[in-house]
């Protein structure tokens, strides 16, 4: 699988896990205290269920908030940039960070379509181009 196909797998992945997508604000520094009840606390405010399976993207790793939720059964925690397609199609919700879903944005969205829009600009002009001659 070459690296387009792949690309527009997590995006289509992404767009189609998009209502079981909650935003929540930059979590670095508030999980300075290590609990995992503090971040079970968080996953429920934030609409997580217990027995739902929950992933967790966060943008840089956060060494406090990783320590707090590595004993939760079915957190799987990872950042925007090592994101697996098949975490995201086995979570049942999925909580983003802003700065991370920002990312993902561009990663997967913003770069192919500028890309596209380039290329499609360009033949356009070499087709005016040739019919002036």
């Amino acid at each position: 699988m070459n690296k387009k196909e792949r690309r527009l797998a997590m995006s289509t992945a992404l767009v189609s896990a998009a209502e079981s997508m909650i935003c929540v604000e930059d979590l670095n520094g508030k999980f300075e205290t290590r609990k995992t009840k503090s971040v079970v606390q968080a996953l429920e405010r934030w609409g997580v269920n217990k027995g739902d399976k929950a992933l967790l993207i966060t943008k840089e790793v956060d060494d406090d908030l990783m320590i707090a939720g590595r004993n939760i059964e079915k957190l799987t925690m990872s950042t925007a940039n090592a994101l697996d397609i098949f975490q995201v199609l086995r979570a049942d919700k999925i909580v983003v960070e802003e700065s991370a879903l920002e990312f993902l944005h561009n990663f997967y969205n913003g770069a192919g379509t500028d890309e596209a829009a380039g290329e499609e600009e360009s033949d356009v002009e070499e087709a005016e181009t040739q019919e002036e001659e």
